[in-house]
């Protein structure tokens, strides 16, 4: 039986991200925007992506941060989600995100139908 790997703790977690260089924060925060209403455990399209960061005043190019999309999947952060075309955000890039943001994604909550009448 396979279990979900433990998350660091939320003060590892904030630590981390106080220590990410610029070009993280970044590609993070863009992630945000790129879809503020996203849900928890949600992808990003990166279309949209790609149009915050080409709206960001920095010093880097598409190239490299590709390149930092590419280490953050590599850390399991991200993952590419090349069946639906996006880039997926994993439950520990989940609280990296809230720790660079400030903001956490929604719980994706559906009521139940109701019971059948008939």
């Amino acid at each position: 039986m396979s279990t979900a790997p433990t998350l660091p703790s939320p003060e590892k977690i904030k630590a981390y991200a106080d220590e990410l260089p610029e070009i993280y924060r970044l590609v993070l925060s863009a992630l945000h925007a790129a879809d503020p209403d996203r849900r928890y455990g949600e992808g990003v399209v990166p279309t949209l992506l790609w149009q915050q960061l080409a709206g960001v005043r920095s010093e880097y190019v598409r190239r490299e941060y590709l390149r930092a999309l590419e280490e953050l999947e590599g850390k399991g952060f991200l993952y590419d989600d090349d069946e639906n075309g996006l880039w997926g955000v994993t439950p520990l890039g989940e609280e990296l995100l809230a720790a660079v943001t400030g903001k956490r994604a929604k719980n994706v909550v559906v009521p139940p139908l109701p019971k059948l009448n008939w």
